[in-house]
């Protein structure tokens, strides 16, 4: 049986680097020490982050990188509803700007009482390949995503 890791301080972000480098995954560190990667051929990029008052749960947000006009944020709503309705995770939502909007998904595991690496692994692919079938889904319901 795998070794469980308690919970500590940078515990999130050290699994996170653990599993990029264990699949290959080129990734940059923000200026909160969180963890982001691009995937600028499907118009996303992932983020890694150690979010919650003591640092304990462990968000996976994405976002696409392009912007859509305000004008068809009902369709996008409306999109990001079907898919909860029909997915449940990760969770679909419009993000808006001044006059645009882009689509997120994100999920989040409360660490407090640790997670071994195997776990840690299976939770972020899974919840990784689910905002990819989002994106791969979206076009045809969306024109103009890609």
């Amino acid at each position: 049986m795998p070794a469980v890791e308690l919970y500590r301080d940078g515990l999130v972000i050290e699994m996170a680097q653990r599993y990029c480098r264990n699949h290959d995954l080129h990734f940059l560190t923000d200026e909160d020490g969180d963890l982001v990667l691009p995937f600028a051929d499907l118009n996303l990029v992932i983020h890694l982050i150690s979010t919650g008052s003591k640092g304990n749960i462990y968000q996976i947000l994405c976002r696409s990188t392009k912007d859509f006009d305000m004008a068809r944020v009902d369709k996008a709503i409306a999109l990001c509803n079907q898919w909860n309705e029909e997915k449940r995770w990760p969770v679909a939502y419009t993000s808006p700007s001044e006059d645009t909007f882009s689509f997120s998904l994100e999920q989040e595991l409360d660490l407090v009482e640790g997670i071994h690496q195997e776990l840690f692994e299976s939770y972020t692919t899974t919840t990784i390949a689910s905002c990819i079938q989002f994106w791969e889904w979206l076009p045809d319901q969306f024109p103009g995503v890609k």
